[in-house]
């Protein structure tokens, strides 16, 4: 490959890096509030607590959707650069969860989703280091 065409390889596949590290930031925002108001929902917070927290779920369940497509971009344009990444994401909250938590209101319950996001906190974390990991590869060649 010309080196022209390699480093605008490798200049592609950098900034495709960055676009997910954001959406995965932004996912893990919105997260980090539902989790907060999830907090607020076992403590007794009631109806709106637990409107609060699945709205904020869906939130970044979308942000989940942009985050996935930026990763698959990410992913195509490291084997562009003949890298291996592969990234499966499958981080989603289904309305089964919300009618549960909803119609099922309990401690139990809201501790069983709070643990579920906290799994979920924990994986677009592990996400992000292999993406932050793979782009200080890109960095140094």
């Amino acid at each position: 490959m010309e080196e022209n065409v390699w480093k605008r390889e490798i200049q592609e596949a950098i900034v495709a890096g960055q676009r997910a590290l954001t959406a995965l930031n932004d996912v893990e925002g919105s997260l980090k509030t539902a989790q907060g108001m999830g907090i607020w929902d076992i403590l007794g917070g009631g109806f709106i607590s637990g409107m609060l927290k699945h709205s904020n779920l869906d939130k970044a369940n979308a942000k989940m959707e942009i985050a996935k497509r930026e990763l698959e971009n990410f992913s195509k344009e490291v084997r562009d650069v003949n890298l291996t990444y592969h990234c499966n994401v499958p981080i989603t909250f289904d309305g089964f969860t919300k009618f549960f938590d909803y119609f099922c209101d309990g401690i139990l319950v809201d501790a069983l989703v709070q643990v579920r996001m906290s799994e979920s906190a924990k994986e677009i974390r592990r996400i992000k280091t292999e993406v932050q990991n793979t782009l200080n590869y890109l960095y140094q060649i």
